[in-house]
């Protein structure tokens, strides 16, 4: 995505003609009194002309040459005035006067307030862009009070492009753009610079786990090597596994249907694509924190992930178009790996991964954890008993020491599916056909998740299948690809690097203080709920406190031996790019598997650069990356107004989702249990139905709707969360420094741009298949709907805009949760 910028070659151009005006200006002044010198004398009595005429009979005796340049020095002259009473308008203090803004019928007042200093205005280079973005966004033209989207980011679809390989662009992904320049910055440099953002993080390992990242990065930068290896890498992978109905390798077995033991194979290429994967056909399993003991790990088991992603995919409205694509996918896959599959065959894959998105679960039922059950491996062998349980989990294990019997707890996510699942594999194993099938998908399967990392040819293929399902257009440039893989595959060995250079402790600093303020302000939302009993709402106060922040990075960032625990068995090969993406996963694979032997710790589950933030309900602790921590969210500059409505509202969002319809879940040590009462409860439910059915109401993009149940979770967590930033600012307004921003402070009040700062996060501009796609599965809401709502629900934002009692962004009737 790129912004509108100025051109600066034409910049340029305009400097260069100054100078060569001005220079040819001076010549032709001297040639012209030379020539007026020697006018010969007449003698003839004349009456005396006006000053008016001689100037008129002067310039009548100018060349056209001498004319231009006279009324070019004119020109620039007046345009000189122009600029220097800009500047003086924009530096010099205005006088203090009120005014009012019109928006169409509503008239909004505007500061300056009463007494305020305008001396206070922020010329730091910070504030300026701060400014210049802001107001580039706006459509300052459309009513505030009946569509804030539209008037926060009315502008913004013009300024922005949806980049090359994407479906959309956000405030989130344009931070995330400008990150992936400054990590290519850090991969690309021969050695880490001298100077350190965050001091205390100086490391003498630094300098070697610089050299390893670089190494990785050049590796997949490596193209020829990746065109000269093809898709061998894969395919000697694959061939221990078989044998395969369509692909026999030189002296491997023929496939026979009646001697193969379908859940058997199932079982083994399930533990091969463990080691690389999270994407597993048939059934899923991870190791996570038990949800009834978050001080141990457990084994967690779910339901599938298909191609295609999700149930929904396969089911319902544009199913065909997606289905069509797929096939089309998947012959491409057999036409490069020289597999012999027909369209028949390829129309039974697609028809048995329909047969497993029939018994899944949709997105919406999947949210609610009280679902997931706390169990033993006995279960499994008792509900799902196809799979040999104990063979598999004692070979998914075998490198660690944890013993796993019939009596080691699981979770069980999905029941549902689960034992649905037998009964499908039974009618598959009794046709010879269908086990033949099965085979097939099988094989697919276990080359589809290395597509994207081998040839140009084969990571085309997926990337062909985006863009229908998805609306993905074009390719990002290689860099930025291999900038993200880094990132995803040894990211916080880069987080490393990325914090050295580029987040200071005095941030982090200032988000704890930030944090605290807006727990505080929550804290009030608890005591105001007036539908909670009193046993109900000292639990949850208790659980408030109990929150744990963790800000900017991961603590053993500090520490020297730590750091080479973590990342010194990594050593990279810069020309062997399949190799080492192998060599992460299977190492990852094992210490993910090492947890079952381990008591949870509170840690990062996210890298220092990520644009994101999260609310953990197992372990009660919302985090926030450095990576989010950087403009348009937070920058020490920013006035807290600013800081407030953006960042701000980040952590109130994260601070409710601990209380939202899933949070709620979870006491304060992150166990799932019930410690609310029944009629508190169930006043709950009927306040969180109000904003599901206030977002089912919503419509982006002409006809889209959502599940409100599907969103419910995010849509109190932004309700909650603007609710708590508003809250927030107004107790810190008059202990804090607040300079005015440029351009900005004539036009609209503080309390004015900390809402026009919280919708701005949500701008976005999205292609018409993704906000298709997104509606149907994405538990976040489109970002029309993340500004309507909590803005509509908000009890402050009508009195600061001064909005009529029903119109539409200040309804009479609001929904509020916190």
């Amino acid at each position: 995505m790129k912004y509108v910028r100025s051109n600066l070659d034409e910049d340029s151009e305009i400097g260069g003609s100054s100078s060569g005006i001005a220079g040819s200006g001076a010549g032709a002044i001297g040639t012209a009194g030379e020539a007026f010198q020697n006018v010969p004398t007449v003698t003839v009595p004349r009456p005396r002309a006006s000053r008016l005429q001689r100037l008129r009979n002067y310039f009548r005796q100018r060349n056209y040459l001498e004319k231009f340049l006279f009324i070019a020095v004119c020109v620039l002259t007046i345009l000189v005035l122009l600029l220097a009473a800009f500047l003086y308008r924009v530096t010099c203090p205005a006088p203090q006067h009120s005014f009012e803004v019109q928006y169409r019928k509503e008239v909004v007042p505007g500061p300056p307030a009463k007494g305020e200093n305008l001396s206070m205005v922020c010329l730091d280079p910070e504030c300026i862009s701060l400014s210049a973005r802001i107001l580039s966004y706006m459509n300052e033209a459309a009513n505030p009070c009946e569509d804030f989207y539209e008037f926060a980011c009315g502008s913004f679809r013009k300024r922005v492009a949806i980049p090359p390989g994407t479906q959309r662009v956000t405030s989130f992904s344009l931070q995330a753009e400008a990150n992936e320049i400054l990590l290519r910055s850090i991969l690309e440099s021969p050695a880490p610079p001298a100077a350190h953002a965050s001091p205390s993080l100086r490391s003498a390992f630094s300098a070697e786990l610089y050299a390893n990242a670089g190494r990785l990065y050049a590796s997949c930068m490596n193209v020829s090597a990746r065109e000269a290896s093809g898709v061998e890498p894969v395919t000697n992978m694959i061939a221990p596994l078989g044998p395969w109905a369509a692909h026999r390798p030189a002296g491997g077995p023929a496939f026979n249907a009646s001697a193969w033991n379908l859940t058997k194979g199932i079982a083994e290429v399930v533990q091969f694509l463990l080691a690389h994967t999270e994407s597993l056909p048939f059934f899923t399993v991870d190791v996570e924190p038990d949800n009834s003991n978050s001080s141990r790990h457990v084994l967690c088991f779910g339901q599938a992930r298909t191609i295609l992603g999700v149930r929904e995919n396969y089911v319902g409205n544009g199913s065909a178009t997606n289905l069509a694509a797929l096939s089309e996918a998947l012959l491409s896959v057999a036409q490069l790996f020289n597999f012999n599959l027909t369209q028949s065959n390829v129309t039974d894959l697609i028809d048995l991964e329909k047969q497993i998105a029939q018994i899944s679960l949709p997105e919406s039922e999947r949210r609610d954890s009280t679902k997931i059950i706390t169990s033993t491996v006995r279960y499994l062998m008792d509900n799902v008993g196809c799979v040999n349980w104990l063979d598999f989990l004692a070979r998914y294990a075998s490198n660690v020491s944890y013993h796993i019997t019939p009596d080691t707890p699981v979770n069980i996510r999905d029941e549902n599916y689960l034992r649905q699942l037998c009964p499908l594999l039974q009618r598959l194993a009794a046709d010879p056909q269908k086990k033949l099938t099965v085979n097939n998908y099988l094989l697919i399967r276990s080359v589809w998740i290395f597509l994207s990392v081998l040839n140009k040819e084969a990571a085309a293929i997926p990337r062909k299948l985006h863009h229908i399902t998805d609306g993905v257009h074009g390719s990002p440039n290689p860099w930025a690809l291999c900038v993200r893989s880094v990132s995803g595959m040894f990211g916080f060995g880069l987080g490393k690097l990325y914090v050295d250079q580029h987040f200071d402790d005095e941030s982090k600093l200032a988000v704890n203080s930030m944090i605290n303020d807006v727990k505080a302000a929550f804290n009030r939302s608890l005591q105001e709920a007036a539908w909670m009993d009193a046993t109900t709402r000292r639990l949850a106060m208790a659980k408030l406190v109990g929150i744990r922040n963790l800000v900017g990075y991961p603590d053993y960032f500090g520490n020297e031996t730590a750091m080479r625990e973590e990342f010194g068995s990594f050593r990279f090969a810069s020309g062997e790019y399949f190799n080492n993406l192998l060599k992460i996963q299977r190492l990852g694979h094992v210490k993910s598997i090492a947890k079952l032997a381990e008591p949870v710790k509170v840690e990062f589950e996210m890298t220092p650069q990520s644009i994101n933030a999260y609310y953990s309900p197992s372990s009660n602790v919302i985090a926030f990356p450095a990576g989010i921590l950087q403009r348009p969210f937070y920058q020490a500059q920013f006035p807290p107004y600013i800081s407030y409505g953006a960042i701000g509202a980040v952590i109130g969002h994260e601070v409710t989702h601990g209380f939202d319809d899933d949070g709620k879940n979870f006491d304060r040590n992150g166990n799932q249990r019930q410690w609310w009462s029944n009629r508190t409860a169930q006043s709950f439910k009927e306040a969180a139905a109000c904003i599901a059915k206030q977002y089912e109401d919503f419509v982006v993009d002409g006809d889209v709707r959502v599940p409100g149940q599907l969103v419910l979770g995010e849509s109190i967590a932004d309700n909650g969360g603007l609710k708590s930033a508003y809250r927030a600012y107004k107790d810190r307004a008059n202990l804090l420094p607040e300079p005015l921003l440029p351009n900005l402070n004539e036009r609209f009040t503080k309390e004015q741009l900390l809402f026009i700062a919280y919708s701005q996060t949500w701008c976005e501009l999205e292609t018409k298949e993704s906000v298709r796609q997104s509606a149907k599965v994405d538990p976040h809401p489109p970002g029309k709907m993340r500004v309507w709502g909590p803005i509509s629900n908000n009890h402050d934002f009508g009195g600061v805009f001064k909005c009529p009692a029903g119109a539409r962004m200040n309804p009479v009737k609001k929904c509020t949760v916190w």
